[in-house]
């Protein structure tokens, strides 16, 4: 077993290597302001629901309670100036909620709508490190730099088709302990073409000819329309970061999402920088 030393100069050396990769670039000046706006938790606020994915390095767990402690307020004060991000292009809540509410991002707000008004759905997820990986000197180094990667590049993102970072755990960002709390996704592209699939296998088969040909041929078109919108909106993430010279390098249907009003949602840690465009 390592000690708590040597594993903190694994993160020491993650550190050393993502300010290398940001230094001199536009990134790191548009993500230090954003990343201190973020709201800050402390994991003992985060009651973690069932696991929806595991990753390399990471676990990815729902987030069914939020309750802010009251020690936590001289961590914010600490650590974040500021706790809105008011100046970024303001998200509503879902129409079960009843109103179209600006999103302030502050904790208490994180808190209260936590879980959807009428559903009960969980909103929010936190992605944190394995135990096997807080373990292992060579997994933490790599783990460490791809979460301070993960959250520069979401602290300068903003757009509709690609997952909203919208906390993170207050501390070092390079800590083992360090975790984000993402807006929580309900299917993954993986999964929904193999349902595309079966519909189309279904209405095409001897169930579609019985149910009417006209009625058959209307699911057809829906069909139709909601893989060319998934397309079109992917293609559209695609290209916002691009027009900000970042690359995502592993897009794959595993890495694709869809939050709960069905809109398709890019996610992962796999961005990096088209270093001639950026600096």
């Amino acid at each position: 077993a390592f000690d708590d030393a040597y594993m903190k100069k694994c993160a020491d050396f993650a550190r050393e290597k993502v300010d290398g990769m940001f230094a001199g670039t536009a990134i790191i000046k548009e993500s230090e302001p954003m990343v201190q706006e973020l709201p800050r938790f402390r994991k003992g606020e985060l009651t973690m629901g069932r696991v929806l994915g595991r990753g390399g390095f990471g676990i990815v767990n729902e987030i069914v309670k939020i309750t802010v402690m009251a020690s936590s307020k001289a961590l914010l004060a600490d650590s974040s100036p500021k706790q809105s991000v008011g100046e970024r292009q303001p998200s509503f809540l879902d129409d079960d909620d009843g109103a179209d509410l600006e999103d302030t991002q502050d904790k208490a707000f994180i808190a209260e709508h936590c879980l959807r008004s009428k559903t009960k759905d969980a909103r929010y997820a936190i992605k944190y490190l394995s135990e096997d990986v807080k373990r292992d000197p060579n997994m933490l180094t790599q783990a460490c730099m791809d979460m301070a990667v993960e959250t520069n590049f979401l602290a300068t993102i903003d757009h509709p088709n690609i997952i909203r970072m919208r906390a993170m755990a207050g501390g070092d960002m390079f800590d083992k302990e360090y975790f984000l709390v993402l807006d929580r996704l309900y299917d993954t592209l993986e999964k929904r073409i193999g349902t595309w699939g079966k519909t189309y296998k279904s209405l095409t088969g001897m169930k579609g000819k019985l149910g009417g040909k006209k009625k058959t041929e209307e699911k057809k078109q829906q069909l139709l329309e909601d893989r060319l919108v998934a397309a079109y909106d992917l293609i559209a993430a695609i290209a916002y970061l691009h027009d900000k010279q970042i690359i995502y390098r592993d897009l794959k249907p595993e890495n694709i999402g869809f939050d709960i009003r069905d809109d398709i949602k890019l996610f992962g840690e796999c961005w990096c920088l088209c270093w001639s465009k950026y600096i």
